[in-house]
């Protein structure tokens, strides 16, 4: 928990690229079995389906949002990135639900659902901090935060700092 707390933006940092690296992996894996033979055929989830190259998205904005600085922010692509690929899984996995033919989610699945957990996990984080300050959720989740998003000041002194 403590190093948790003291290496925030580096854990965050690390859980967003891993969750976009994962969505190269494989994600579900199929395996039907026909009067003795056995065919099996694994899919990344970027391959897979449209969710995955959202989820791809996700990640990179999930970096940008901790390189500016504001970890607060990331549960958004987070929450995303989990609904996303459920939705997926279910997805392929009633695409390919009939009879002798078995689904079983991959490590890609996994990794892409730790990744965005630990994003949401940093954000309780930082909001118990900022409660134990004494701030309100409305407070903590200001909609002033947002604007580094679209002022194009914000991207260029960010490249300029080298930060």
């Amino acid at each position: 928990m403590e190093f948790f707390k003291n290496n925030k933006k580096m854990v965050a940092l690390v859980a967003a690229i891993v969750m976009g690296v994962a969505t190269f992996f494989d994600f579900i894996k199929a395996k039907a079995s026909y009067f003795g033979y056995s065919i099996s055929e694994s899919e990344t989830l970027f391959k897979a389906t449209w969710q995955g190259k959202f989820v791809l998205c996700f990640a990179a904005v999930a970096v940008i949002i901790i390189l500016a600085k504001k970890i607060k922010l990331v549960y958004a692509p987070a929450v995303l990135s989990v609904i996303l690929t459920v939705w997926a899984y279910l997805g392929e996995k009633d695409e390919v639900d009939v009879q002798g033919v078995s689904t079983n989610p991959e490590l890609g699945f996994f990794l892409v659902l730790i990744g965005a957990l630990v994003l949401c996990f940093i954000t309780y984080l930082e909001f118990q901090e900022a409660k134990k300050e004494g701030k309100t959720v409305k407070e903590f989740f200001d909609p002033k935060e947002f604007k580094f998003l679209v002022e194009k000041e914000t991207y260029t002194e960010l490249f300029k700092s080298g930060k």
